[in-house]
């Protein structure tokens, strides 16, 4: 396992485009029919889409949700093409690998030529310039030295964000895997990415990740072993969010155009700026690196024993439910504050964890990106990129599109072909 010397940048994003910038070749291939929105722009919020097809499913193909709608421009309405895709999965197929700035031109022929597929012809340079509507930017850290996810996860479910995010609230999902601090336009996740792509096995609908995206992760499970994959993302999901969050980091985007977002430093700016938040409202926290015992002595040269008794029955609710929880309810005792500020002040006799995330600090920092070429599987390179217009060879079967062999098949597309043969249904590559 080697870490490269390439910056990762974003998973999820989602383009806008306008009218004059795609032309859709099949409309049929939209649910309604394209026409009825392309045909019909006096109206407002009229809207067809494109999700994945069933065929999609089967062969692993994966595509972008689409979605065609008309909405005011200035002073007219037209229709404009939304698309919503997770970079990674477009070039690699699964999103544990992660997207450089390098990258950014073969994303642009490849989402050309998957828009084609899906019957809708853009230029690159339509594509380069699409205003962003959404971004995720994301990070994965590679936890070294037996540290696991679930114990820093367990540490920052009782950190209190609440100043911090004071618009919004925290959401603990799937048993504490993933943490989402959240306000109306934003969100801050941070989410154990090993333990989402075994959860996508056994539900896909408790995944973190979005409906359209979930079903697609071709990783090799036994593969990865004890590996820790700790994942931050700072979802930006509106236009008016990305530019604030870019102003409030110090951050200059003129056009928020795909090719101007696409952008390592923007990425690392931005994780690096909610995660040091997460770790200033960590701080109270400190002192449950020391036992009772050891507390309890370190404070008797500092205060009496009624006050250290405070501060220890104090402290050991901090570890059972969380400052969160206790700052909500005792917000409003001067006592209660005057004790957590002094928390704040104490000094551990063993601060072991300030390494570990010092370490996750760098990581972020450094923004290099992992790479882990053992852990995808190899079946067929079409469950990624199929070649749609290759006819190739089965063993005693029909040419079926993007196949090399009748043996790659699993039995869920062996049955599926089977049953297209015997209900003389024509397997399309598109």
């Amino acid at each position: 396992m080697t870490v490269m010397q390439h910056k990762a940048i974003c998973d999820t994003v989602a383009l806008r485009l306008r009218a004059t910038a795609f032309y859709v070749t099949r409309p049929e291939l939209f649910s309604p029919n394209a026409n009825d929105v392309l045909l019909h722009q006096q109206e407002v919020n009229k809207k067809a889409t494109q999700n994945i097809t069933s065929q999609d499913k089967i062969f692993g193909r994966y595509k972008p949700k689409l979605t065609l709608e008309t909405h005011f421009c200035g002073h007219k309405i037209e229709a404009g093409l939304y698309i919503e895709l997770s970079l990674p999965k477009l070039l690699y197929g699964e999103n544990l690998h992660e997207v450089t700035d390098n990258d950014f031109s073969q994303i642009i022929v490849s989402l050309q030529k998957v828009l084609a597929v899906m019957g809708v012809e853009v230029a690159e340079d339509a594509l380069r310039k699409a205003q962003v509507c959404r971004i995720h930017y994301s990070k994965n850290i590679l936890l070294k030295n037996g540290v696991w996810c679930d114990f820093i996860m367990k540490d920052i479910e009782k950190a209190n964000v609440s100043k911090i995010y004071d618009s919004g609230h925290t959401d603990y999902r799937n048993d504490g895997h993933c943490i989402r601090f959240h306000t109306k336009y934003h969100e801050f996740a941070i989410y154990d990415k090993i333990k989402d792509l075994k959860q996508q096995k056994k539900s896909p609908s408790r995944s973190v990740e979005d409906n359209v995206h979930r079903i697609y992760q071709s990783i090799d499970l036994n593969k990865i072993g004890n590996m820790q994959v700790f994942r931050i993302e700072t979802r930006l999901n509106s236009g008016k969010t990305i530019r604030a969050a870019l102003e409030r980091a110090g951050l200059v985007a003129s056009s928020c155009s795909f090719e101007e977002l696409f952008n390592s430093h923007f990425a690392k700016t931005l994780n690096l700026y909610h995660w040091r938040s997460v770790m200033q409202a960590m701080q109270p926290l400190v002192c449950l690196q020391d036992d009772l015992v050891t507390m309890w002595m370190r404070l008797s040269a500092k205060y009496k024993p009624l006050k250290r008794l405070q501060i220890l029955a104090l402290r050991c609710l901090m570890e059972k439910i969380g400052c969160r929880f206790i700052t909500e309810h005792l917000k409003d005792n001067p006592t209660a504050q005057k004790l957590f500020r002094e928390m704040q002040n104490y000094v551990p006799q063993s601060n072991y964890k300030k390494q570990i995330y010092d370490d996750i600090t760098q990581a972020i920092a450094e923004n290099n990106v992992i790479e882990l070429p053992d852990l995808i599987c190899q079946e067929s390179e079409v469950f990624v990129c199929p070649d749609l217009n290759a006819d190739l060879e089965t063993e005693d079967k029909e040419p079926i599109q993007g196949f090399q062999s009748w043996v790659e098949l699993d039995e869920q597309q062996r049955k599926y072909l089977n049953h297209c043969n015997n209900e003389n249904i024509v397997i399309n590559g598109d």
